[in-house]
């Protein structure tokens, strides 16, 4: 979705192949623990392997209503037009919410765990007097 907020977010609708969003994709690093023993530590791959892949992204973006997809032929192959829903410009807002929560999440992990720790020395050092 991020591609493809990126190509229309200008004029809310924009004519474009499955090529132009396959491009926009950005690689993803990933990290193999067992990678270290091999050399092979961090790999960059993309994570969509063809056009096809698009095509059903696409399909389903517009299923959950964040984008309206109109398909068409021209010589060169297919070409989509893209019109972005209320959802779709709202993507960056629930993106940022989306990473808002898991800080949250995980602070709220870190501050159980050190509380938890907390309580518990409290309790170790009351009962061992």
């Amino acid at each position: 979705m991020r591609a493809v907020y990126e190509l229309a977010k200008k004029k809310g609708s924009e004519l474009m192949t499955l090529e132009d969003i396959y491009v926009k994709v950005k690689p993803v690093r990933r990290v193999h623990i067992l990678g270290i023993f091999k050399g092979a530590f961090i790999t960059v791959e993309n994570p969509i392997e063809n056009e096809e892949e698009v095509r059903k992204i696409l399909t389903t973006l517009e299923n959950q209503e964040y984008i309206e997809l109109t398909e068409a032929r021209k010589k060169d192959g297919e070409v989509f037009v893209v019109n972005l829903l209320n959802k779709g410009y709202n993507f960056p807002r629930e993106e940022k919410d989306r990473v808002k929560f898991l800080k949250l999440w995980a602070v709220r992990i870190v501050a159980g765990a050190v509380a938890s720790f907390i309580i518990g020395a409290i309790l170790k050092s009351c009962f061992s007097c």
